[in-house]
C-alpha cells in the first residue's frame, strides 16, 4: 500500500472543502523530510523535475505522480534513526463513511467492458481501471505521524516518507514491493503479483500473472540494460508478510554505456513512455488505464534492500497452470490502496483494479466492485450501500432504540450464530420491541455473506424500532433490520487499557442490552485511543470491576479465572459465557483494584476471543499472555474450531 500527496495546482475532486487555507498553512510549517527504513534525511537543497538529476552527487528522494510527472528532492544531511513510536492522536484520518468514489457501478462496470473490447481486439493485454476516493482531512495532519501508525501495524520492507509540503507533495509508504534499485550500472525491480493469507490460497492464475509481469519488466529494463545481461534471479518466490504471502520475482540487469536515471525512468514508468496503453473514455477529472502508477524511490546505496527473512522458497518454477488442490482458477485481482492528500486540502485514494491479462479472459466485474460498494440487507432485500436508505425518522437515528449483535464472519461462516440471535431477541424483549424473525435474520445474514466474500469479517445485525416521531414515542411502521459486513484483521495476542472514571448503572433499564445507545463507549473509546490503549473497562457504582466499551474483563488470581457477574451491570458477552463454560472460570464480585494486583488480565469479545493484556493503565504485565492466559487462549481457538455454534 502507499500514500501520496498531490496538493499544488493540478486537477480538483469532487467533495473538497473549497477553502484550505487553514490546513495549507498548518502543513507548510513541516520541514521538508524523506525517510527510508532506519534512515531520515534532512536540510533540503534541490527539488527538480528532471531524472537526470538523479545522476549528480548526494541523497535524492524521488516521488511518481500519476500523470507521469517527478519531483526529486536531494537532502543535505543523512543520519540512521529508527522510526519513531505512534504519537497518541498525533495521526487521524477519515472516518469510513467520510471517503467518496469518483466512479459509480455503472461507469466502473463500462470501463470495465471497454479495456475488455480492447484486450479482445489486440491492443492491449493487461489495463487497470482506476477509481479514486477522496476525503477530507483535518488541518495540520503530518504524515509521517501516519508513516508511524502503518510502521507499526502494517510493517514493510519499503516504508517511509517523503514530506515536501512547500512543493506539493507529501508520501507516506508502507509498500512490500521494489519498484527499482540502482547501485552502480545494476539495477533491479521486484514485481509483485499473487497475494493470499497462506501459500495455500495462491492460484495458477497467480503464478501465470506473475510470470507475465516479470516478462513486462523484462522487456522494460531490455530497453536500458546492455544485451544479455538481464536476469531473473528468483521467479514466483514466497515472500511472507504479517498475515499473507505474495509472489514474489526479481528482475536484474547492467544499464548500457550512456543510460543514467532518465533513460531508466522512461523504460520503466507505464503509460506515458513505454507500453502501448489503450484509453477509457472518462471525465477529464478521473483517472484510468492512460494514467501511471505512482513510485518512490531512494537513490544510492541499495535503499530498497529486502528484508532478511521476506524471502522464502529461493528459486521456484511451479508448473504454473496445473496446481491440483488449488481450487477454481477464479480471477482474483490483487488491489492497491493509496491514501493521500489532494488539492483543496483533501484526501484522495486510487483503488487499482487488475483486469484479465490474456486476450478472451473473463473477470467477475460484479466481484471486483466490492468495496467501498458492498452489499447489505436493508428491510427485506440486498442493496448497494451507496444507494441503501434509512429514514432520517428512524427511532434508531434519533433516540438511539435499536439494538445491535456482531459476529465474528470467517471464510464466510459465522461463529455462534444462535447464541447471538437468542441474545439479540432478548434485547429486543427489555427494549419492548417485537421479537425479530430468526429465519429472516439468518436469510439476510446468508445472503450478505454470499455478495461480499471476505476471510475476516464483522457482520452487524442492526435492529431498531423503525420508523418514528420526533420523540420517545414510537410510530405504528414496524422495526427495521440491517445486516451488513465490514472486513475485519486478527487482534495481537495482547493489548493495553485503561480504567475511567465514569461508571457503568448496574441498575438501569437498558443493563445488560445490547442497545444502539453507544455514546458513551464511543466516549471512553476515545479517551483510550488518546493514552495508546485498544479498550476503556468501567466499574459500576459500586465500585466493583464490571466491562470494557465492547467486551468482558476476566482476572487471574492464584492461579484461578475470575469475571465479574452479569449482575455487575456487565452485558453477557457470547464469548464470556463460552470462556466461563470452556476454562471453569469463576463469576465473582471485583473491586477495581483487583487490577492493581491481578497475575494475569485479559479480555474477551467477538473479535477479540481471548486476548492478553500487557498493560492497564500505568501497569505492566510483560510477560502478557501469562502461562493461564495462554492455556485458555488455546482452549478457545480449539473449541471454537470444533463446532461453529456452540
Amino acid at each position: 500500500m502507499s500514500t501520496y500527496v498531490v496538493r499544488g495546482a493540478g486537477r480538483t475532486w469532487p467533495g473538497h472543502p473549497q477553502d484550505t487555507r487553514h490546513r495549507l498553512d498548518s502543513v507548510l510549517d513541516l520541514a521538508p523530510l524523506a525517510r527510508f527504513g532506519d534512515r531520515v534525511a534532512t536540510g533540503l537543497l534541490d527539488v527538480t523535475s528532471d531524472p537526470a538529476a538523479l545522476d549528480s552527487s548526494g541523497f535524492w528522494a524521488v516521488a511518481a505522480d500519476f500523470e507521469g510527472g517527478l519531483t526529486c528532492a536531494r537532502f543535505a544531511d543523512v543520519r540512521r534513526t529508527p522510526v519513531p513510536a505512534p504519537v497518541p492522536g498525533a495521526w487521524r484520518g477519515p472516518a469510513a463513511g467520510d471517503w467518496t468514489s469518483s466512479l459509480d457501478r455503472a461507469a466502473y462496470t463500462e470501463g470495465v467492458r471497454r479495456i475488455r473490447a480492447h484486450i479482445a481486439a489486440g491492443e492491449v493485454y493487461q489495463a487497470n481501471l482506476c477509481r479514486v476516493l477522496t476525503a477530507p482531512l483535518a488541518p495540520g495532519a503530518d504524515v509521517d505521524a501516519l508513516t508511524a501508525l502503518l510502521a507499526r501495524g502494517n510493517p514493510a520492507p519499503y516504508a517511509g516518507t517523503i514530506r515536501l509540503p512547500g512543493h506539493g507533495v507529501e508520501i507516506a509508504t508502507a509498500s512490500p514491493e521494489l519498484f527499482l534499485r540502482r547501485a552502480g550500472r545494476g539495477v533491479e525491480s521486484g514485481p509483485i503479483k499473487g497475494t493470499g493469507r497462506t501459500e495455500d490460497d495462491l492460484l495458477a492464475k497467480d503464478y501465470a500473472e506473475n510470470v507475465m509481469i516479470v516478462d513486462l519488466v523484462r522487456n522494460d529494463l531490455g530497453r536500458v540494460c546492455a544485451t544479455g545481461s538481464v536476469t531473473v534471479p528468483d521467479l514466483c518466490a514466497v515472500e511472507k508478510h504479517p498475515g499473507l504471502v505474495h509472489l514474489v520475482s526479481s528482475v536484474r540487469g547492467e544499464l548500457r554505456e550512456g543510460a543514467g536515471w532518465a533513460e531508466l525512468f522512461g523504460a520503466a514508468f507505464p503509460p506515458r513512455i513505454g507500453h502501448r496503453r489503450a484509453q477509457v473514455q472518462r471525465p477529464a477529472d478521473h483517472r484510468g488505464p492512460g494514467d501511471c502508477a505512482p513510485g518512490a524511490v531512494l537513490r544510492r546505496d541499495r535503499v530498497g534492500r529486502r528484508r532478511p527473512g521476506h524471502r522464502g522458497g529461493g528459486r521456484r518454477h511451479p508448473h504454473l497452470l496445473d496446481r491440483p488442490g488449488r481450487g477454481s482458477a477464479a480471477l482474483r485481482h490483487r488491489r492497491r490502496d493509496h491514501l493521500g492528500l489532494r488539492p483543496r486540502g483533501g484526501v484522495a485514494g486510487d483503488r487499482a483494479e487488475g483486469l484479465p491479462a490474456a486476450r478472451g479472459s473473463v473477470g467477475d466485474v460484479r466481484g471486483e466492485w466490492r468495496d467501498p460498494y458492498v452489499k447489505i440487507w436493508l428491510d427485506g432485500g440486498l442493496q448497494d450501500t451507496e444507494t441503501a436508505r434509512v429514514s432520517v425518522f428512524d427511532h434508531g437515528l434519533t433516540v438511539g432504540d435499536g439494538i445491535f449483535e456482531t459476529v465474528k464472519a470467517v471464510d464466510g461462516r459465522l461463529f455462534a450464530l444462535t447464541r447471538h440471535l437468542d441474545r439479540l431477541t432478548l434485547s429486543a424483549r427489555g427494549l419492548g420491541l417485537p421479537d425479530p424473525d430468526h429465519d429472516e435474520v439468518r436469510r439476510a445474514c446468508a445472503a450478505v455473506l454470499e455478495a461480499n466474500p471476505m476471510p475476516l469479517g464483522r457482520l452487524r445485525i442492526t435492529y431498531t424500532g423503525g420508523h418514528g416521531p420526533l420523540g420517545s414515542d414510537r410510530g405504528e411502521h414496524g422495526p427495521t433490520l440491517v445486516v451488513a459486513l465490514g472486513e475485519s484483521s486478527p487482534r495481537p495476542d495482547s493489548t493495553a487499557v485503561i480504567t475511567v472514571p465514569w461508571t457503568r448503572n448496574e441498575r438501569g433499564a437498558l443493563t445488560g442490552l445490547k442497545t444502539t445507545s453507544y455514546a458513551e463507549n464511543v466516549v471512553a473509546l476515545a479517551r483510550a485511543r488518546a493514552d495508546d490503549a485498544s479498550e476503556a473497562l468501567f466499574a459500576n457504582t459500586v465500585g466493583q470491576l464490571c466491562e470494557g466499551t465492547g467486551s468482558n474483563v476476566f482476572v487471574v488470581l492464584d492461579g484461578e479465572i475470575h469475571t465479574p457477574p452479569l449482575a455487575s451491570g456487565c452485558l453477557a458477552g457470547i464469548t464470556r459465557a463460552l470462556t466461563v463454560e470452556w476454562t471453569g472460570a469463576k463469576e465473582t464480585d471485583l473491586p477495581l483494584d483487583v487490577l492493581e494486583r491481578a497475575d494475569e488480565i485479559f479480555l474477551t469479545s467477538t473479535l477479540r476471543d481471548v486476548q492478553a493484556v500487557h498493560r492497564v493503565d500505568a501497569r505492566e504485565l510483560p510477560a502478557a499472555p501469562g502461562p493461564v492466559t495462554a492455556k485458555a487462549m488455546r482452549i478457545f481457538q480449539e473449541r471454537a474450531g470444533d463446532d461453529l455454534d456452540p
